[in-house]
């Protein structure tokens, strides 16, 4: 059963990266309970879009470090493994820096935009682990204290929001978090660190 629901969802996102060159962003949510496959569900859309050639890039941004690093591995060798496969010669560290482009700390990514805010190349974005980003708040004294920011006024998914403004399209996902940012107040959705 929980595959078929997988599948639905996979197929359900991916049916609404089709319209996106006349419509400018779609936030979507993925709840449930842990183990429910919200990490797979955007893993899943995220290598499905994910076709240079096309024009089509993902970035894979999660709070959760050790996850991330798991994850990194796991599609660097794998890359590996598929280019031998085919016959191509790949380094690991070759392979890992594509990995590393596509799956992504989120506060990496945050910092990057801090440097250069010209729009993300990304047009789908996926949030993972979404429960763990910092209200305002505590995300506006971390941009104080440690980062220099002194003008910084945002929770962390509302500036990955705004870093996504700018873009031609766009779909941002938001795994295991249940929180619209004009519906829902900041300090209910949001952990304070």
């Amino acid at each position: 059963m929980r595959a078929i629901n997988l599948t639905r969802t996979t197929k359900l996102f991916q049916k609404l990266l089709i319209p996106l060159k006349s419509i400018k962003k779609i936030i979507c949510f993925v709840t449930g309970v842990p183990g429910a496959g919200k990490t797979l569900v955007g893993l899943k859309v995220a290598t499905t879009h994910l076709d240079k050639e096309k024009g089509h890039t993902s970035v894979y941004l999660s709070g959760n470090a050790p996850l991330v690093a798991i994850l990194q591995e796991a599609l660097t060798r794998d890359k590996v493994e598929r280019e031998k496969l085919l016959g191509n010669k790949i380094t690991k560290v070759s392979a890992k820096q594509a990995v590393k482009s596509f799956i992504q700390i989120i506060h990496h990514y945050r910092d990057a935009y801090l440097i250069n805010q010209e729009a993300p190349y990304d047009h789908v974005a996926i949030f993972d682990e979404a429960q763990r980003a910092w209200n305002k708040e505590q995300t506006v004294r971390f941009m104080e204290q440690k980062k220099g920011q002194l003008n910084f006024d945002y929770s962390e998914p509302e500036f990955l929001i705004s870093c996504l403004d700018d873009i031609v399209i766009g779909l941002l996902l938001f795994a295991s978090l249940v929180v619209d940012k004009k519906l829902i107040p900041v300090k209910q959705a949001f952990q304070n660190g």
